[in-house]
């Protein structure tokens, strides 16, 4: 599957979340790290939803930084 989306805004959004969500783990049993769920959400929007907008996957990516970061 060739890549088209604007790979940048991505890649930004993937860093500041991951950023974001660095000291933050799961509740689930291996308390795996949190920046794991919105990089599903985006894997599963892309491979099964289709979606090409890097707007949406950027906010797929970003989904949480508000409500569970210190981010304004």
């Amino acid at each position: 599957m060739p890549f088209l989306l604007p790979l940048p805004l991505i890649i930004d959004a993937l860093a500041f979340a991951a950023h974001k969500h660095r000291d933050q783990r799961r509740k689930d049993k291996g308390a795996s790290p949190y920046i794991n769920h919105p990089v599903t959400l985006a894997h599963i929007l892309v491979t099964e939803g289709g979606v090409t907008d890097p707007v949406a996957i950027a906010g797929a990516l970003l989904h949480d930084t508000v409500e569970d970061t210190d981010t304004t």
